[in-house]
């Protein structure tokens, strides 16, 4: 079951950066803003396939492992227009400067940590806030185990 989940979070994902591409190469609307300049979306383009960058955590994490079966999926159906390439970063701060800095025009991240770099709060209450973040989809829900070492705790 989770695999065609993944596989349908996928198409759903090639969707949207077909539109990207589209964009970029000036067939259509960009869905997120219908003013915005196509030369806007970082990218590389060889003998005519565009190649986005997609920040992934680092190579030994899920994410990266995620990420790298999710691009596969991609480029399989892409093939003659667009190629994603998985890039292992350091973390979630690294993550959310490459995509500052446009160096990842695609990232796999945490929403809370999207949040927090969109208003600036917390962990990145001391930068600008990071105002140019968009989520294309959710790809899973992340559960989150709390373990206590002392007998002494009760819940």
């Amino acid at each position: 079951m989770k695999r065609i989940i993944a596989l349908g979070m996928a198409f759903a994902l090639l969707f949207c950066l077909t539109s990207i591409v589209s964009t970029r190469n000036g067939m259509a609307l960009d869905l997120l803003n219908e003013d915005s300049d196509p030369s806007s979306v970082p990218s590389d383009e060889v003998d005519g396939i565009v190649e986005l960058n997609m920040g992934t955590g680092p190579d030994i994490g899920s994410y990266y492992a995620f990420g790298t079966v999710l691009a596969n999926a991609i480029n399989a159906c892409s093939s003659d227009l667009l190629k994603v390439i998985v890039v292992s970063s350091g973390g979630t701060i690294g993550i959310i400067s490459g995509l500052a800095s446009g160096e990842y025009p695609l990232a796999l991240l945490q929403s809370d940590s999207a949040s927090y770099a969109f208003n600036g709060v917390r962990s990145y209450a001391e930068n600008d806030p990071v105002r140019g973040l968009r989520a294309i989809a959710s790809l899973y829900s992340e559960a989150v185990q709390i373990v206590a070492l002392t007998p002494k705790f009760r819940p």
